[in-house]
This record gives structure tokens, sequence and C-alpha cells, in this order.
């Protein structure tokens, strides 16, 4: 979270300077203040929506993979993160009248989990905490259906190759074979 928050940080005084400027500009000659005005606000109202929401969609492009999530405390906990990066980023919008609507949710975790019972567990328990969050954050609940499925694969065997290889996290199929005796160096 921390390169998240840093360039957060950065973000919002470019935004700020951005919106400062626009309040101090003099009035061309010839045009009425409010025709100058209009105009400038208008420009940069919407490259601070653009730059506000364009970090928003990267917040929920981010995928968060737990390769033996158990309960879902880590999942929970990463969410629990990006939706107060995101709480922040759409309560500035707000304080300068730009419109940032939420995005990230419980699509962008997934999980690896061999025990049916935690695999079902970590589903509530991410599901529960998200609902929860929004409700003491004020935003509506008015989802349908309630519960989003999460992508948690429940895996049985001892082996999660195939799992981590559905990920992505592994993109060879041979077996890795060590180096020869002879082939290291001598020291």
């Amino acid at each position: 979270m921390a390169p998240l928050r840093r360039e957060w940080r950065e973000l919002r005084e470019e935004v700020r300077h951005i919106h400062a400027s626009v309040l101090s500009v003099p009035p061309k000659a010839g045009l009425k203040l409010f025709e100058t005005a209009t105009g400038l606000k208008r420009h940069s109202t919407t490259l601070q929506y653009n730059m506000l929401n364009k970090f928003v969609g990267r917040l929920a492009d981010i995928q968060v993979l737990d390769p033996a999530c158990g309960s879902g405390n880590f999942l929970y906990v990463s969410l629990q993160l990006l939706l107060g990066l995101e709480k922040e980023v759409i309560s500035f919008g707000t304080e300068i009248d730009v419109l940032v609507e939420p995005r990230v949710g419980v699509q962008q975790l997934k999980a690896i989990e061999i025990n049916p019972y935690a695999f079902e567990l970590a589903q509530v328990s991410v599901q529960i905490g998200y609902l929860q969050w929004r409700r003491d954050n004020g935003f509506d609940n008015d989802r349908t259906p309630v519960l989003q499925v999460l992508d948690v694969k429940p895996e049985r065997k001892k082996n999660n190759r195939a799992a981590y290889r559905e990920y992505g996290l592994i993109s060879r199929t041979r077996s890795w074979t060590p180096p020869s005796p002879t082939a290291s160096p001598q020291i």
C-alpha cells in the first residue's frame, strides 16, 4: 500500500494545485470575470475528474492473491485498505466538486485454499466485511445479489500446481531439475 499512498499524495497535491490555479486566474481583457472563470473551471474540472477517476480505476484493477487464504483475514485486510484509500479519493473529489464513483470490490480478491470449510469461511468473512465497511462509511448496499461470488479456488490436492497455473503464477509445465554437481563453480 505504501507505493499507492505515495502516488495518491502526489496526485492530490497536483489536483490541489490545478484547483487553486483556477481560483486565482485574472480575467482576460474584454471578457467578463464570470465567462473567463466558467470556461477555465469547466476545463480544469474535467482534468481533475479524469485524474481522480483514473487513480480509482487503478485501485479497482489491483488483484490480491492469497495462495493459502485460510479464514480470509489477509484478503479482508487488503480489501479494507483499498476501500479506505478509495474513500479518501472520493472525499477529496467531493471537497473540490468532482464526482468520483466507487469501484473497489470483492471481485478483486483471488484465493486458493485446500480446506473446504476455510474456503467457505473466507468467502463469508470477506463479504460481510465488505458490506459492513460500506454501511459504516455511508455507501449504499443496494446490490443484487447481496453476496458476490469470490474467485476462490478450493484445492483438495496437496499439490496446488494447477491452481497456481490458473492464476498465471506458473508458466512452465516442466519440473525444475537441479544443476549437475560438475557444473557448479569451485570455491
